[in-house]
């Protein structure tokens, strides 16, 4: 769970330039009914089982994890992930011990309630609710554990509780829509690879596959083959491996009247990643090429907790849009990929 919890914060921190929403079509790829008003958020390729949101929410992981979340201003996250049984996790109290543990490692936890029941895709499930604080920010978070086939499947509620709001905060007003994806969760018998799956290049460059969608976006990332991709929707996003998190993303921005040009982008870009940690500039924006691309780049560290990463960022305006490319990786681990970050770069094009 340490490394979930690590996860967490880590694609909070990548969200900032995610603004990718959905259409749901009429059936997922199960054959089965979409159901009204959500998108599919799990990757039914990698993974048995679907999980809905609602339409208009951000998905920002597709592969052994899901995870989504409600809006650009709203970071409450829903995360769905699953661990094998074991010799330490047999079955749901082994596995709720163990959850306990480790996110006692992450911050300071208030259990609020705990071995409830529920039930998941008519699965018998645990509930628990709790508070979790890490630098001086407060989680409000609900964990319900299932056991199906073998693994423990955990779905994570996480948001802020704002107790002097009206309306009781993002953790309240967003909880209709925690119990309508739960509601919809369905587990399969197999895995069912979606038809729109990125396709292949055989013009990638030696040692390198390619990990944007080009069905969808405009533009070609290439990674090297060893690392694994995460995203291949509205945005992309890859990391090197399972024990090395550092990763590349790209996302875009739309151009609006507020911006307009690469200084109030990054005026604004900064703002979200201030609602994300502490940070500190290195080298602020400054001009640049990716692959003889006129660019902007600038590089910060952001203190997530008591997690510290560090970032490069290269933004490229083109028809009405600011590509955002991100390299995030821990500050001790920065250094160690960044020759494969520069080949990534070199080897950005547009379609």
């Amino acid at each position: 769970m340490k490394k979930t919890i690590t996860l967490i914060l880590i694609a909070l921190l990548l969200s900032v330039t995610v603004f990718m929403t959905s259409c749901s079509p009429d059936l997922a790829p199960d054959g089965d009914p979409v159901p009204d008003g959500m998108v599919l958020a799990s990757n039914m390729a990698v993974v048995n089982y679907a999980m809905f949101v609602p339409e208009g929410w951000i998905i920002d992981i597709q592969t052994n994890v899901t995870m989504a979340h409600a809006t650009k201003a709203d970071l409450t996250t829903v995360q769905m992930t699953s661990r094998g049984l074991d010799n330490k996790i047999t079955d749901l109290d082994s596995w709720w011990s163990a959850y306990k543990s480790e996110i006692k490692e992450a911050g300071n936890v208030e259990i609020v309630t705990e071995n409830e029941k529920a039930i998941i895709d008519g699965t018998a499930a645990k509930k628990a609710v709790y508070k979790i604080t890490v630098e001086e920010k407060t989680y409000k978070c609900i964990v319900i554990g299932t056991v199906k086939d073998g693994a423990v499947y955990e779905i994570l509620y996480n948001s802020i509780e704002a107790l002097d709001a009206e309306d009781g905060g993002p953790f309240t007003t967003n909880m209709k829509a925690f119990e309508a994806i739960l509601e919809n969760i369905r587990f399969t018998d197999k895995l069912y690879p979606n038809e729109s799956d990125v396709k292949e290049d055989k013009n990638a460059p030696e040692g390198m596959k390619l990990a944007s969608n080009t069905n969808i976006v405009d533009y070609a990332l290439y990674v090297p083959k060893s690392w694994i991709i995460d995203v291949q929707t509205g945005n992309t996003l890859a990391h090197v491996s399972d024990s090395d998190k550092s990763s590349i993303q790209v996302g875009q921005w739309n151009l609006t009247e507020n911006i307009k040009n690469y200084d109030s982008w990054w005026v604004e870009y900064k703002k979200d990643i201030d609602r994300i940690g502490e940070k500190t500039i290195i080298k602020d924006l400054a001009d640049s090429t990716v692959n003889g691309i006129p660019a902007k780049t600038a590089e910060y560290t952001l203190k997530v907790g008591s997690n510290k990463y560090k970032c490069s960022v290269n933004a490229i305006i083109r028809k009405g849009s600011v590509y955002v490319i991100v390299y995030t990786s821990t500050v001790d681990g920065y250094n160690d990929n960044i020759d494969e970050i520069n080949k990534i770069l070199d080897n950005f094009k547009f379609e």
